[in-house]
């Protein structure tokens, strides 16, 4: 589903500015990352966060989607390391070096990796987090 569906109708509350910021912060996107996954030129975001009422449906729907499977993401590491006898999970400090070693991730930020990794370790004790072999070289 593209972002750019017509503006919000009755059964869908417009999103306001502040909800796309809080919405994009709360997964650790930077509004160039955000600019990317939703496939929209900075002008467009600039644009939306100008005033109320401008930002399209689909936006809100794309949002609630990410924020699903960032819940989906932190679940799943909360299980695998559940199950590790010395649980550790690795964090990236760069995105290309995050999708190197996980390409399925593509195009989600390495910071938002960060942000699913903290979710996690909130959750299981003893967790260690270190920057990840691939950050190196």
């Amino acid at each position: 589903m593209s972002p750019h569906e017509p503006l919000p109708t009755a059964d869908v509350a417009p999103m306001t500015p502040a909800e796309l910021m809080m919405a994009t912060e709360a997964m650790g996107w930077s509004r160039t990352d955000t600019c990317r996954i939703l496939d929209v030129a900075d002008r467009t975001m600039r644009y939306w966060l100008a005033a109320p009422g401008r930002i399209p449906v689909g936006v809100r729907r794309e949002l609630e989607a990410a924020e699903a499977q960032t819940d989906r993401a932190v679940a799943d590491l909360v299980a695998a390391l559940r199950v590790q006898e010395s649980p550790r999970v690795e964090v990236f400090r760069a995105d290309e070096k995050l999708w190197a070693a996980r390409p399925e991730l593509r195009p989600w930020p390495a910071r938002w990796w960060r942000v699913v990794a903290h979710r996690a370790t909130r959750e299981v004790d003893g967790v260690a987090v270190d920057w990840s072999e691939a950050n190196e070289g």
